[in-house]
């Protein structure tokens, strides 16, 4: 197993490579990312240890979509923090081969349900930030893909260690930039429960001139194997949003997840008031967690610089309840920077 040190030595050469790739001046999109959260959380009725401290770290670099005659290549390394280091490990790396109207991809990516979410998306710290909200999964896998004008299908063959075997269908409509899709993903054994499993999702996206929505909604079948009996479990993400005017605008959203596992049932509902001025957002936030027989409310402030298209510096406050009757004050910065060469 590698150490530490030649992990970091490989990572560093990696960057070394990709710059001077760049600084050749050859046509490759490479990319840069990185992403912080800071969080500190004082609770003044807690007895001792009041204040907390919380950080989030993620940094990446890869090539975005290299298309060359009729071969592509997507790539994302990421140093991942665990405990006092970090590790570099390939998120994705994609090999593909484009005709016409029919594609060939080999390698391996995380795949899930239900992304692109503006509650998914505001603050660092989320659990599922910038990422799936449902069922992911890593995927080594082989896939087909036909597109022809907006219709879209995709088939995938592979697998991981946990899950073994694993088989997804997917079929998209995009027809005015609005998206509507249905999917199927098999299983060979579910990554909780162990057992053959089917997820079927449907997916609507509508992005109008002021009014956007996204719906996401997921159904999981788990077949019964052995003495392990069948279940059923249901999510749904749901989000609108609607923009008064180009400096002020609205988001509601939130999710429904029902399991047979602990916690059972969870629900979130966030919302938020953007105020434009400039490079500079003034954000009001509420949201509402629920798990099974407990809550937790946030209410709060983020004020956010833009200086680069997709580059923002952030400031935090959020003053939150629950679940055990205590209250907290939450101060945080936060990063997300990306740069395309």
């Amino acid at each position: 197993m590698p150490s530490n040190s030649v992990r970091l030595f490989i990572f560093t050469v990696f960057l070394w490579g990709m710059a001077t790739v760049s600084s050749l001046a050859l046509d490759i999109p490479i990319f840069a990312r990185a992403t912080t959260s800071n969080q500190s959380s004082w609770y003044p009725d807690r007895e001792g240890r009041s204040l907390d401290w919380d950080e989030k770290y993620l940094f990446a670099v890869g090539i975005d979509s290299l298309r060359q005659a009729d071969f592509g290549l997507d790539l994302e390394i990421r140093a991942e923090e665990r405990l006092e280091s970090f590790h570099p490990v390939i998120h994705t790396f994609l090999l593909s081969w484009i005709k016409n109207s029919h594609s060939l991809e080999l390698g391996t990516q995380n795949i899930g349900l239900a992304s692109a979410y503006d509650f998914a998306r505001r603050f660092v710290a989320y659990r599922a930030y910038d990422d799936w909200l449902f069922e992911a999964t890593r995927l080594n896998a082989v896939g087909y893909g036909y597109h022809h004008g907006f219709l879209d299908i995709t088939a995938r063959l592979g697998g991981n260690q946990i899950s073994r075997g694993i088989a997804s269908l997917g079929i998209g409509l995009t027809p005015y930039n609005q998206e509507i899709s249905a999917g199927i993903r098999a299983t060979v054994s579910d990554s909780h429960w162990h057992s053959p499993s089917l997820i079927s999702n449907l997916k609507l996206k509508l992005d109008l001139d002021a009014f956007s929505h996204n719906t996401d909604l997921m159904m999981k079948q788990v077949l019964p194997h052995n003495d392990r009996p069948a279940r059923e479990e249901y999510a749904l993400a749901s989000e609108i949003a609607y923009r008064f005017s180009p400096r002020f605008s609205f988001v509601a959203g939130g999710l429904y997840e029902e399991r047979e596992f602990a916690p059972r049932r969870i629900s979130e509902f966030h919302t938020a008031l953007d105020w434009s001025f400039g490079k500079l957002t003034l954000s009001s936030c509420f949201s509402s967690k629920s798990l099974t027989d407990s809550r937790e409310d946030s209410y709060g402030a983020l004020l956010s610089w833009t200086p680069l298209p997709q580059g923002r510096f952030d400031l935090v406050y959020k003053y939150e309840t629950g679940p055990y009757d205590e209250i907290r004050h939450v101060f945080a910065v936060q990063t997300d920077l990306r740069f395309d060469f």
